[in-house]
């Protein structure tokens, strides 16, 4: 739901028709999020400045706890990230309906101000953030019979799992050995994602299927408003021979175990440099 679905829908890929795609983005709100704050922070943010340490907020959101690149502050608890990671990773879907509400009242999100809402806007903000809490502690505290049973046995194991799923497939693609930062002032928008992204298994159908099409990182961020089951053949058809063609680096793993332990190592060998650039 967070991926194939939600993450489609906010893109404008689920349907050709606007509507739908309103409609089944509030799958977002359903695990937690907001597609008022995601449109903002994934779409106007991440985007457009993928992997810039400064205006990425995907990139800057590990600070203090994650060095995700060279340039970005050194502090000495850094040299265990590799291994700490994981468990900040998990934690992504309990922050983040807290992150999305801090958003809303200031109305930016990482320096990128929030449009006019309507009053429509601010109800459905409030209604869903009502729903969540619904879906997630008052019907689970009914059926278990205590808030703690509800929290041990269903909020925790619910949030934690999806979270550790949903940013660890978002982690690797962008932080591994291959990919580079802070370009965008250099070249190319196109170039730029090309340079900032990396796939793994883009042949695997069951991956397309399990990640939304982040296996295909480089073709999402080059046609976000395409669905991902194209993804694969954008890849072969178009972006590789493209590449190629104009000499740009195209970064890809053959597996996600590949791109899983490159990730790792990267954040090892940041943990290790005091020095930025």
């Amino acid at each position: 739901m967070g991926l194939a679905i939600q993450h489609d829908a906010n893109h404008g890929a689920f349907s050709s028709r606007p509507m739908v795609n309103r409609v089944v983005g509030f799958a977002d709100e359903l695990i937690g999020g907001s597609s008022l704050i995601w449109r903002h922070k994934h779409t106007y943010n991440h985007h457009v400045y993928c992997n810039d340490t400064e205006k990425d907020c995907d990139t800057s959101s590990g600070l203090p706890a994650i060095r995700f690149h060279s340039n970005m502050p050194f502090y000495s608890y850094m040299r265990y990230q590799h291994i700490y990671v994981f468990g900040l990773y998990s934690l992504i879907g309990i922050g983040q309906p807290i992150g999305d509400i801090q958003s809303y009242l200031k109305g930016s999100v990482k320096g990128i101000l929030i449009h006019p809402l309507t009053l429509r806007d601010k109800f459905q903000f409030w209604f869903f953030i009502g729903l969540y809490v619904y879906i997630y502690f008052l019907v689970p505290m009914y059926a278990l019979g205590s808030f703690v049973s509800a929290l041990c046995w269903f909020y925790l194991p619910t949030m934690l799992s999806g979270g550790l799923y949903l940013a660890t497939l978002f982690g690797v693609s962008h932080n591994n050995m291959l990919c580079e930062a802070d370009v965008c002032d250099t070249m190319d928008w196109r170039e730029i994602q090309c340079r900032t992204s990396t796939n793994w298994a883009s042949t695997s159908r069951t991956w397309n299927w399990a990640s939304g099409g982040l296996n295909c990182q480089i073709e999402h961020h080059l046609f976000p408003g395409v669905a991902h089951i194209h993804y694969p053949a954008l890849s072969r058809f178009v972006v590789k021979p493209t590449c190629r063609q104009f000499n740009i680096p195209y970064y890809e793993f053959p597996t996600f175990t590949d791109i899983l332990k490159s990730h790792i190592r990267c954040l090892k060998r940041l943990g290790k440099e005091v020095t930025t650039n």
